[in-house]
């Protein structure tokens, strides 16, 4: 099972992330000037698929989906959400995979789109593209350190 680790710096509209349900009309926090921090951890789950869809082998349009479990890093035995991704494979031989994933957490969801280098101990940055519910106003960047493909990442 890998496990990947992310963190997100979010502006704007943030939520502090406690297990179990938040109100969507709840108070947000974090600003564009004083951005909210969240580090979490990433498990991979069964829907963890690579889709050759051109030319036998790795070649650029294909596709990897996957659904991975979310645990805040300071819990990391507790799962407080899913991510949902889908990466379509740029360039072969630079491992690098365009991506759009939509992280759903307790009162809402955030959205990122970005570069995937896919080598183990590379770091990828993606802009956080917006978000609902509690995450309606984000903005920022979210990190990805990968680590060895069996995992974990950190």
């Amino acid at each position: 099972m890998t496990v990947r680790r992310a963190m997100l710096a979010v502006g704007a509209t943030v939520v502090a992330l406690a297990v179990g349900s938040v109100s969507v009309g709840a108070v947000p926090f974090g600003t564009a000037a004083n951005p909210e921090r969240i580090d979490f951890i990433s498990r991979a789950t069964a829907i963890n698929n690579f889709v050759d869809v051109g030319p036998a082998g790795l070649s650029p349009g294909d596709i990897y989906v996957f659904v991975d479990d979310v645990f805040l890093a300071r819990a990391p035995t507790k799962r407080v959400g899913h991510a949902l991704g889908r990466c379509t494979l740029i360039d072969p031989e630079t491992a690098r995979f365009g991506c759009l994933i939509n992280t759903s957490l307790p009162g809402g969801a955030i959205t990122t789109d970005g570069t995937l280098i896919n080598v183990p101990g590379a770091k990828s940055t993606g802009a956080i593209t917006g978000g609902t519910g509690r995450f309606r106003n984000a903005r920022g960047e979210g990190v990805l350190d990968l680590g060895p493909l069996e995992g974990p990442h950190a």
